[in-house]
C-alpha cells in the first residue's frame, strides 16, 4: 500500500459528493503506464474509502521540468472546467451529463510527498469501477475487437458523436490541445454504449484558436501527420512539437474511424508516409485503391474490396464524406480538414433519425372467446423496443400473446441509440358475453334438519364456476349432495374469460315439526256473574 501526503492541492470537484484530502492511500500494483507517469486505483482518502472510485497519477519527474509543467496544465485545465460546470449547472445540467466522454478529466491535483519522493499528478474517475475497459487494450485482443466490430452501427456513432462533442467543446471553450489522442488514451463501454478521454495532462492550453503552443509528443499512429513529420525531424533527445487546433481534428477523425471499424483507415497501404500518400492521392481518392499505387498491399484486396462496399452500404453519406475531405485534402492540408461543428451535423443527422415500424399488428382485434391474440412486430434502427401497458421490453421478441379483459390499446414503443422514438398503437376490443347458465337448481327444495339436497348444475362459456357458500370452484357441470341443518340460498357465479359474468341462485327450505296446542278449558262463571244472568 503507498501513502500520498499531500502538501498542497487544487480541488475541483466536478462530480457531486466526491471529496479529497491530505492523505491518500492507494493500491501500489499500478494499473497504467505511459510516457508522462504512472496511475494507480486510490483505497483510502483520509483514511475514507472514496465516495466514487477514483485513479491517482503520478508524474514522472526529469530534470527539464516536465512534471512541474504538467501540474501546471492540469490545474489552469481544472479550473476552465470547473468554471464551465457552474455555468452548466446553473442551467440544470452539468459538465459530465452534457460530455460524459470527460468524465476522467482531472478533479484534484497536486505537490507533495509519498516517502521521501516529491511528487505531483492528479486524481480523477476510475474508469474501470464504470464498466470501462481501455481501447488499446481492446483492439488488441481479437475477441473484443471481433466484438466491436459486431457491435451495431448506431451504438458506435453515439460513442462517436460523445468523443466528438467532447472535443468540440474543449476547443470552443477550453482552447485545449489534447495533440496525443490515441487507443491507449480511449476507454469505451460496447454495452451502454459509452466512451471517455483519459490523460488530459499530456496536452496543452491555447490563448485562441491561432495560438501553437508546444507539448511534449510521442510517434503513435493516431498523430496528424504535421506532428508526425515534426517528431521526425527533432535532434535525438528531444521530443517537443508544436501543435493547434486542427492537430486535434485528424486525431478525432482517425478515433471515429477505429470506433466505427477497429482498424486504420490506410490499411491497404504498406507505408504510412508522406511519400505513399502522396503517391496514393495522386492515382485515387480515399476509400478507393488499387494496383496504380505501388503501395497498396494486394494481400488485401478482398478486404478493402468488402470494406468500400460496406462504407458505401452502411456509412451515412454525411459522415462518409467527412471522412473522404480530412482523409484527402486533409492530410496535407490541415485547414481542409473536417470541423468538429461538421462531425455534429452530421452525426446530429443521424441523431434525429428515428427507428423504423415496418408493421405492428395483431392476430385479430377483437376477442370473443378465451384465446389469446398474438401481437407481431418488425422494427429497424431501434435499441430497445417495449410494449405497454402490462408487457415491457420486447427487444429480443417478435411477438408476443396477450388476452385482455377488457378493451385495451396497445402501443409499442422503438428507442434509438440516440434516445429518438417512434410509437404505434393497436386497439384490442373485448366482446363481453357473458356465459349461459344452462341450469342450477336443489333437488329436493325442502329437506327435513340434517337431510342432504342434491345441487345441480350446468354452465356454457365459462372459464370459471364457482357456487357459493359451502362449494366454492367447481366444474362448470356438475351435482353435489348437500347436508342441510337451516334454509340457506346457494348462488352461482359464471364467468367468461374475459371477466363477464352470470348469476343465479336457488333456495332450499327445511321443513318444520307443527306443534300441537291443547285446548284451553272453559271457566266456571263466578256467583255475581250467576245473579246478572238471573236478572
Amino acid at each position: 500500500m503507498g501513502l500520498l501526503v499531500v502538501d498542497r492541492g487544487l480541488a475541483t470537484p466536478l462530480t457531486p459528493g466526491i471529496s479529497f484530502g491530505a492523505r491518500l492511500e492507494y493500491d501500489d500494483a499500478g494499473i497504467g503506464a505511459g510516457g508522462f507517469g504512472e496511475v494507480y486505483p486510490v483505497v483510502r482518502v483520509d483514511g475514507r474509502p472514496p465516495a466514487v472510485p477514483l485513479v491517482v497519477k503520478f508524474f514522472h519527474p526529469d530534470g527539464s521540468g516536465l512534471h512541474a509543467r504538467c501540474l501546471a496544465t492540469v490545474q489552469a485545465l481544472q479550473r476552465r472546467l470547473a468554471a464551465k460546470d457552474n455555468e452548466l449547472r446553473r442551467s440544470g445540467s452539468s459538465l459530465f451529463q452534457r460530455y460524459p466522454a470527460l468524465i476522467a478529466a482531472p478533479q484534484f491535483s497536486f505537490a507533495g510527498s509519498r516517502g521521501n519522493e516529491s511528487v505531483m499528478g492528479y486524481c480523477s474517475r476510475d474508469l474501470r469501477a464504470a464498466g470501462m475497459e481501455n481501447f488499446g487494450k481492446l483492439l488488441e485482443d481479437p475477441v473484443r475487437l471481433d466484438q466491436l466490430q459486431v457491435t451495431p452501427m448506431p451504438a458506435k456513432l453515439v460513442m462517436a458523436a460523445q468523443l466528438v462533442e467532447a472535443f468540440e467543446f474543449l476547443k470552443a471553450h477550453i482552447h485545449y490541445i489534447h495533440a496525443d489522442l490515441k487507443a491507449d488514451n480511449l476507454f469505451v463501454d460496447l454495452r451502454q454504449p459509452a466512451c471517455a478521454v483519459i490523460d488530459l495532462d499530456s496536452g496543452a492550453l491555447a490563448r485562441d484558436q491561432n495560438d501553437q503552443p508546444t507539448t511534449p509528443g510521442t510517434l503513435q499512429e493516431w498523430l496528424a501527420p504535421e506532428i508526425f513529420r515534426q517528431l521526425r525531424e527533432l535532434r535525438p533527445g528531444a521530443n517537443e512539437v508544436r501543435v493547434n487546433l486542427f492537430s486535434d481534428v485528424w486525431s478525432v477523425t482517425m478515433a471515429v474511424h477505429y470506433l466505427l471499424f477497429g482498424f486504420h483507415p490506410y490499411f491497404f497501404l504498406c507505408e504510412l508516409s508522406d511519400r505513399s500518400i502522396k503517391e496514393y492521392l495522386h492515382s485515387y481518392n480515399w476509400p478507393e485503391a488499387g494496383d496504380r499505387c505501388s503501395f497498396f498491399r494486394r494481400e488485401y484486396r478482398d478486404q478493402h474490396r468488402q470494406y468500400v462496399d460496406f462504407l458505401k452500404r452502411e456509412i451515412p453519406p454525411g459522415i462518409l464524406n467527412l471522412f473522404r475531405v480530412t482523409f484527402n485534402e486533409g492530410y496535407f492540408d490541415p485547414k481542409r480538414r473536417a470541423t468538429y461543428g461538421q462531425w455534429t451535423t452530421a452525426l446530429g443527422a443521424v441523431r434525429r433519425q428515428a427507428p423504423r415500424i415496418v408493421f405492428f399488428r395483431a392476430s385479430r382485434t377483437e376477442i370473443r372467446d378465451q384465446q389469446p391474440v398474438q401481437l407481431e412486430w418488425s422494427v429497424t434502427g431501434a435499441r430497445r423496443v417495449e410494449i405497454q401497458p402490462g408487457i415491457g421490453d420486447v427487444t429480443a421478441l417478435q411477438h408476443v400473446k396477450v388476452l385482455p379483459r377488457n378493451d385495451t390499446t396497445f402501443t409499442l414503443t422503438a428507442t434509438s441509440w440516440f434516445g429518438a422514438v417512434t410509437r404505434q398503437d393497436i386497439t384490442i376490443r373485448v366482446v363481453k358475453i357473458p356465459p349461459r347458465i344452462v341450469r342450477f337448481q336443489a333437488h329436493p327444495s325442502m329437506v327435513r334438519p340434517g337431510e342432504l339436497t342434491e345441487l345441480i348444475w350446468e354452465v356454457d362459456g365459462a372459464q370459471r364456476v364457482r357456487i357459493e357458500p359451502v362449494l366454492g370452484e367447481v366444474a362448470p357441470q356438475g351435482r353435489r349432495k348437500v347436508r342441510l341443518t337451516r334454509s340457506a340460498e346457494f348462488e352461482l357465479i359464471a364467468e367468461s374469460a374475459v371477466g363477464a359474468t352470470s348469476r343465479a341462485r336457488c333456495r332450499v327450505e327445511l321443513f318444520q315439526r307443527m306443534q300441537l296446542l291443547a285446548p284451553t278449558p272453559l271457566a266456571k262463571p263466578s256467583a255475581t256473574s250467576r245473579r246478572r244472568q238471573a236478572v
